[in-house]
């Protein structure tokens, strides 16, 4: 039988006990609220480009070259369709179009293919893993500003993978557009591929898109700021199309006819002419838009049920060429600029059946 002073003892060391771990629990749940409620007060105001010297240092590259207007952001908060917010860390706007980048701060070296969706990266011989594939990773930026911006397609969107100079790109196979280089030969890269990119944008698109890229800078108040935004573009266009039929009216009243033109109206006239002669609807008839119309449907049709981009299929430049020489054979269509044998074997037989049943 236990004394009663033993029995005392007990249950003092049993209080103890429980004390101590009500004490440890109250804690842990205390210091986990404190965490969350610092993250929660910390998400919408980071600033990724500030915790990155490396992607400050491509943005100072990129903002060094000269090769026409252009701007650089970095943190884009672009909204999708579910309500979540995708964030690009770094894109440049030109006339040429929209310019996304990946910067890979690595060491080793890397093998990868372009359709692979991991990476090998070693670090040493006998010390290697995994990263996704960063061309991937820019795709799906350039699909959530497509879904932005429905009047783009893929033509206006350029993707660049930039790994640091301490890690060798010992074998990458890109099969498509998307560029990837070491930091010494980045701009090197780009300032040539801007030069001989034909433009996309107007001058005046360009100004749209930049107003709307300076609101997609900041996450705060996003959608009122848009919306606003969206509001000063529809009044300013409806200011112009009531001035443009104000002067319509008033030349019909006067009869006037203006003989000579300003500098600014004859640099409209010659820009309205430059972009006019990259639509299609300019350069080719009616039955070749249907042609070419069925094999851009054709082509995402593809890409979807292969999971690449349609460009990996056929780019733009190559589209054209089919719709412009209308190809009969597997011999006429090597001839195309883009089409080598590999894809000649894998897609000419059916773009060859659709030329042959084309409207003519």
């Amino acid at each position: 039988m236990i004394s009663p002073v033993l029995g005392i003892v007990y249950f003092a060391i049993l209080i103890v006990i429980v004390g101590v771990i009500v004490f440890i629990t109250k804690k842990k749940l205390s210091v986990t609220e404190s965490k969350k409620e610092k993250a929660e007060v910390l998400i919408p105001v980071i600033d990724f480009s500030q915790d990155n010297p490396s992607e400050q240092m491509l943005s100072q590259m990129i903002e060094a070259i000269d090769v026409g207007k252009s701007k650089v952001y970095t943190n884009l908060y672009v909204p999708r369709e579910d309500g979540s917010t995708a964030v690009l860390s770094l894109v440049m706007l030109c006339a040429s179009g929209i310019y996304v980048f990946n910067y890979m701060d690595m060491e080793g070296w890397i093998l990868g293919r372009e359709e692979s969706h991991w990476w090998t990266h070693f670090i040493a011989t006998d010390e290697r893993d995994f990263v996704e594939n960063p061309i991937w990773e820019n795709d799906g930026a350039i699909t959530d500003l497509m879904a932005f911006f429905p009047s783009t397609d893929g033509s206006f969107y350029k993707s660049y993978v930039v790994f640091s100079d301490r890690c060798e790109l010992r074998s990458v196979e890109i099969t498509g557009n998307a560029r990837v280089v070491n930091t010494k030969d980045f701009t090197r890269v780009l300032e040539k591929d801007m030069m001989v990119s034909d433009p996309v944008f107007s001058a005046e698109e360009m100004t749209q898109f930049e107003q709307v890229l300076d609101v997609l800078e900041k996450s705060d108040q996003l959608e009122v700021r848009l919306q606003a935004l969206k509001e000063e573009m529809e009044a300013a266009r409806e200011a112009k199309r009531q001035e443009e039929s104000a002067c319509k009216e008033a030349r019909a009243v006067t009869g006037d006819v203006l003989t000579e033109l300003s500098s600014e109206e004859r640099e409209k006239i010659r820009e309205a002419r430059h972009i006019k002669k990259y639509r299609p609807e300019d350069r080719f008839t009616r039955s070749e838009l249907a042609l070419r119309d069925a094999l851009v449907l054709w082509r995402k049709q593809q890409a979807d049920a292969q999971r690449i981009s349609v460009f990996e299929i056929f780019d733009n430049r190559a589209l054209d060429g089919i719709v412009n020489m209308k190809p009969q054979t597997l011999k006429e269509l090597r001839t195309i600029p883009g089409f080598n044998a590999d894809r000649c074997h894998t897609y000419g037989n059916a773009i060859i059946t659709m030329v042959k049943h084309a409207p003519s």
